[in-house]
């Protein structure tokens, strides 16, 4: 059945857990050539989240929402995937912008209360690589009301302390994010089982860390 548009964003499921982004991203171009309207904006989330093509992604996403409006794909909205662009592009004031975009139209729509972590997150992101230490703390403290072990909020939170000089309390809670994040409360997008998102945590990352803020709390 080549014409059918479901069939070929199936065939590409396996290739992206492989990897094969470029394989990928032609089965999808089959998808989108029989069903635009549906599929033209999961091609531009997989170049985003998986394949890493910033400056593509962000061209399609802005087709996407020419075809569709506003409208998002895999739980979050086209101006939330342009935010991770331009974030991973060091494009840090139009990260900001397009992240308040995206949860300012789901406050809207329906509440705060809807808002995923995630976007939280990535807010707090924007604001500390603009060095907006008690802004992007704000941030990440709501992301952390909603995912209490949010391993990787609580690390850039701690980092923010840090810059702020509170350097004990930073330590405090850079152990605490080792703990969550040894018990797995990372990033929890379905993506996230085999694709490593922007500014993720790793162990790597606790460890040494954790040995600079030591290091720094016994002076």
């Amino acid at each position: 059945m080549p014409w059918n548009a479901y069939w070929w964003q199936q065939k590409a499921n396996p290739t992206v857990k492989l990897r094969k982004y470029e394989l990928a991203i032609q089965y999808l171009d089959s998808a989108v050539k029989y069903d635009r309207i549906a599929y033209f904006g999961y091609r531009a989330y997989t170049r985003c989240i998986h394949a890493k093509l910033y400056r593509q992604a962000l061209s399609e996403f802005d087709e996407a929402i020419l075809l569709n409006g506003r409208s998002g794909v895999m739980d979050h909205s086209y101006d939330f995937y342009k935010g991770l662009c331009h974030l991973q592009l060091n494009s840090f004031d139009s990260a900001y912008y397009y992240f308040s975009s995206s949860i300012n139209a789901v406050v809207a729509r329906l509440d705060e209360s809807w808002v995923s972590p995630t976007e939280y997150f990535y807010l707090g992101i924007a604001e500390y690589e603009r060095e907006r230490w008690s802004h992007a703390i704000g941030h990440f403290d709501k992301a952390l009301i909603i995912y209490p072990n949010f391993s990787d909020a609580k690390y850039y939170k701690a980092l923010c302390l840090d810059k702020a000089n509170s350097d004990k309390e930073a330590l405090t809670l850079m152990l605490e994010a080792e703990a969550d994040f040894r018990s797995g409360g990372t990033i929890n997008e379905d993506a996230a089982l085999y694709e490593q998102f922007p500014y993720q945590v790793c162990q790597r990352y606790f460890t040494n860390a954790i040995r600079r803020l030591s290091n720094s709390a016994v002076k």
